[in-house]
């Protein structure tokens, strides 16, 4: 471990991960701190565990990089596939389409149960997630975002995931739209 230690003093320590899970009466401590170098990155992972009023180091782990998880991670276009594109696109136009069908539900005449079609059309189904830094991606059938798109990033060295999902809802409010406006046949 000591070999992936750069020589010389390093330039400046950020904590990039905290994490305390306390499981009956164990408290176990995971710190991830960046050191920058001269030409150089380094990794360290502390995890420490506090048991009967003692603690411990359960494991240092040292991983030496060539960049910052900031600038690794931060958002940009450089290297960016075909995929990254039309995550953008999307993560744009289907807002954007949904806010569009949610305007025309409100200005819909519709006999019984409107707030249930504009909660229908609020939401996007089967959520797509992507992950901006990797371009990794899964498929999450059993959610929904509501606009039907959105991004998070955990923190200010984390990668940007993008979540996109169907909008169901506001297409089929928008094919059913011109029945809400007809009289029914008697």
């Amino acid at each position: 471990m000591a070999e992936h230690i750069p020589s010389g003093e390093h330039i400046s320590v950020r904590t990039v991960g905290a994490h305390t899970n306390i499981t009956n009466s164990v408290t176990s401590f995971n710190l991830t701190f960046e050191y920058q170098y001269k030409d150089s990155w380094l990794l360290a992972n502390v995890v420490l565990e506090r048991r009967n009023g003692k603690v411990l180091v359960q494991g240092i782990h040292v991983t030496p990089r060539s960049t910052s998880l900031e600038a690794e991670n931060a958002f940009t276009f450089d290297g960016k596939s075909a995929l990254h594109y039309a995550v953008l696109v999307l993560a744009v136009g289907i807002p954007l389409f949904v806010v569009y069908a949610l305007i025309a539900c409100v200005r819909t005449q519709i006999p019984k149960r409107k707030w249930l079609w504009l909660l229908f059309v609020a939401v996007g189904m089967v959520q797509f997630r992507f992950n901006w830094t990797t371009g990794a991606w899964g498929v999450h059938p059993f959610s929904v975002a509501l606009l039907g798109a959105g991004f998070a990033k955990a923190g200010p060295v984390a990668p940007y995931i993008f979540t996109l999902a169907f909008p169901l809802g506001a297409f089929v409010f928008l094919m059913k739209r011109r029945s809400f406006a007809q009289p029914a046949d008697a």
